[in-house]
C-alpha cells in the first residue's frame, strides 16, 4: 500500500496546482450542440499553466477573465464575453508582484463587489476592482498541527457568508506524505480574522491519511467533498451546511479531483478517466448496445479491473445466466486458471452484475439447447422480473424523494461509463462544472480532453474541435472550466484558453 500511495502522490505532485473553481451560469434560452468557437494559445508563456479561470460578472459589457499560473501568479484580461468571435485576451499580472509560489486554486465572485480567490496559502479578497486583491486569511490562521504543513485545495460557499475549505496537512512537501485531511468552515468570511471551526468528520474510516481535493455545496446547502486515501477515491457528504460529514460507501478505484452537481445529481471526476455519479440510473446506451451482442447461455471470458488485484490470475471463463434490462450481465463461473483461485473469483463475480465491457464473447454454449424460443422465454421472464424490480425500486425512490428530496441514497453512487467518449481511457479528468440550467455540463482533463453533457450528467460525449484546433489541443492538459450563460471557458497548459458555445 505504501508503494502505491507514493506512486499516486507522485502523480498528484506533478499537477499540484490543479484548479478547483466554482462557477455560475444563467438559465439559457436555447440549447445547441456545443462547439469550440475560439482557441487562444499564448506562445510567449509556454512554461505557464493556467490553473484557474473565472469571468467576473459586471453590467458594462466587459468582464475580467482571471487565470492562475504554474508560478503562483494571478493574471487578468478584460474581455467582451458576448462577442461573436473570441478575441485574444491581453493578460496583466495582478499587482503587487507575487512571490512564494502559492498557487491559485479557486476564484469566486458572490457579487460584483465581493470576490474571493483561494490560493494554496490562504484566501484573498477583492471589492470589485479586479486588479486589487488583499489577503484576508492565511493558513497560519488555521489550527496548527505539529510538524505539519497546511495546503488549501478547494473552497465552496454554503451561503453568502458561510464558507468551507478543503485540503491537506502534509508531513513533507517533497514526497507529499500525508498527515491528515484539512476541512474547516467559517460562519462569516467577511469578518476580520474569521474564526475557523473543524466540522465533524467520519469516525469509521479505513485510512486516516486522507487528502481532500475539491468541495461543492448545492443551493440546498448539501455538501460534497472528494479526495483520496492515497490509492482510492473517497466521497464525503454533509446534509447540514458542512457541520458534519459522512463517508459514502463506494468503491472508487482512483483518486477524485473535482466534484460538482446539477439538481439532485452529483458527479466526481479524477485519475484514470474515472467518473463517479450519484442520482443516475446505471442504464446507458453504450451498455445496452454492447449487451445486445451477447445472449443468455453464451460463454464469455471475463477481463477488466475487477480481476487485476488477484495475483497470478489467468483465464476466467463464465456462462451468461441473465441479461438485465440495464444491459448488465449475471454470470456463472465455469473455468478458472489456475484452479486454486476458483473460490476467490467465483465469490467476486457471482455476487454482483458484470458490465459487458468486462467480458469477451467466446462462443455459444454448445452444451446448452440455446434455441431462440427458449432464450426468448427466459428473456421474457427475466424482463418481467427486471421490470418488477425496477418498478419496486422506482416506488421506493419516489417515497424517499417525497420524504426528503435531499436525503443521500448511499447505494446510488456508481461509476458512469464514459469509455467510448475517451480516446485515452486512462487520462486524468481534472475539473467538472454544470450550468445553472442543470442540463449542460463539462469535464476537462489531459491531452485536450473535453466531455460534455446535455442531460444533467447521465451521459457524456467528447467535444472535438476542427482538425487544426484539435491538433493543438491534443498537446494541452486542461485544468479548469467555468460556465457562464452562453459559454464554457477552459484553461490549460501552454497558456491555453478555449471558449465553447453551448447556448444561443
Amino acid at each position: 500500500m505504501k508503494g502505491q500511495q507514493k506512486s499516486v502522490w507522485a502523480s498528484l505532485m506533478a499537477f499540484a496546482a490543479i484548479s478547483i473553481l466554482f462557477g455560475t451560469a444563467a438559465v439559457t434560452s436555447a440549447q445547441i450542440f456545443p462547439k469550440i468557437d475560439g482557441v487562444y494559445i499564448d506562445t510567449k508563456a509556454n512554461a505557464e499553466i493556467n490553473r484557474a479561470i473565472f469571468l467576473r460578472p459586471d453590467s458594462f459589457g466587459e468582464s475580467a477573465l482571471i487565470v492562475g499560473t504554474s508560478k503562483g501568479n494571478a493574471m487578468f484580461s478584460k474581455i467582451k464575453t458576448d462577442d461573436s468571435t473570441f478575441r485574444q485576451p491581453v493578460f496583466k499580472l495582478f499587482p503587487p508582484a507575487q512571490t512564494g509560489g502559492a498557487l491559485v486554486r479557486d476564484i469566486n465572485f458572490i457579487s460584483e463587489n465581493k470576490g474571493y480567490m483561494l490560493k494554496s496559502d490562504g484566501i484573498y479578497f477583492s471589492d470589485g476592482r479586479t486588479d486589487e486583491w488583499n489577503q484576508i486569511m492565511s493558513v497560519k490562521d488555521l489550527p496548527p498541527r505539529p510538524n505539519s504543513i497546511p495546503e488549501l485545495w478547494g473552497m465552496s460557499f454554503v451561503n453568502d457568508s458561510r464558507v468551507c475549505i478543503a485540503g491537506v496537512y502534509l508531513r513533507n512537501t517533497s514526497d507529499r506524505s500525508i498527515d491528515k485531511e484539512l476541512l474547516f468552515c467559517t460562519e462569516d468570511i467577511s469578518r476580520p480574522r474569521a474564526l475557523w471551526d473543524e466540522p465533524g468528520t467520519p469516525a469509521n474510516r479505513n485510512n486516516q491519511q486522507i487528502q481532500l481535493t475539491n468541495i461543492y455545496f448545492d443551493k440546498y446547502q448539501i455538501g460534497w467533498v472528494v479526495g483520496t486515501d492515497g490509492a482510492e477515491g473517497i466521497v464525503w457528504n454533509s446534509k447540514n451546511g458542512g457541520k458534519d460529514w459522512e463517508e459514502q460507501p463506494a468503491t472508487i478505484e482512483s483518486p477524485l479531483l473535482s466534484v460538482s452537481g446539477a439538481g439532485n445529481n452529483v458527479v466526481g471526476v479524477g485519475f484514470n478517466g474515472i467518473i463517479f455519479g450519484k442520482g443516475f440510473s446505471r442504464r446507458t446506451n453504450d451498455t445496452l448496445t454492447l449487451s445486445a451482442e451477447i445472449r443468455v447461455d453464451d460463454w464469455v471470458e471475463i477481463r477488466g479491473r475487477m480481476l487485476s488485484g488477484i495475483e497470478g490470475i489467468g483465464k476466467v471463463i463464465g456462462r451468461v445466466e441473465k441479461i438485465r434490462t440495464n444491459g448488465m450481465l449475471k454470470i456463472r463461473i465455469v473455468e478458472v486458471t489456475p484452479v486454486d483461485l476458483r473460490g476467490v473469483v467465483q465469490d467476486l463475480i457471482e455476487r454482483g452484475d458484470i458490465s459487458p465491457r468486462d467480458v469477451v464473447k467466446i462462443e455459444p454454449n454448445e452444451n446448452s439447447n440455446n434455441d431462440r424460443n427458449s432464450n426468448n422465454d427466459r428473456n421474457d421472464r427475466n424482463n418481467r422480473n427486471d421490470r418488477n424490480d425496477r418498478n419496486d425500486r422506482n416506488d421506493r425512490n419516489d417515497r424517499n424523494d417525497r420524504n426528503d428530496r435531499n436525503e443521500s441514497n448511499n447505494s446510488s453512487w456508481g461509476k458512469i461509463n464514459v469509455s467510448p467518449a475517451l480516446r485515452n481511457p486512462t487520462v486524468s479528468l481534472r475539473s467538472v462544472k454544470f450550468a445553472d440550467n442543470g442540463r449542460d455540463g463539462f469535464i476537462v482533463g489531459d491531452k485536450g480532453t473535453i466531455l460534455f453533457t446535455q442531460d444533467g450528467g447521465a451521459s457524456w460525449k467528447p467535444l472535438i474541435g476542427t482538425p487544426p484546433q484539435q491538433t493543438q489541443l491534443n498537446l494541452v492538459d486542461f485544468y479548469s472550466v467555468f460556465v457562464d450563460k452562453k459559454f464554457c471557458w477552459i484553461a490549460g497548459s501552454k497558456g491555453t484558453i478555449v471558449r465553447v458555445r453551448f447556448s444561443n
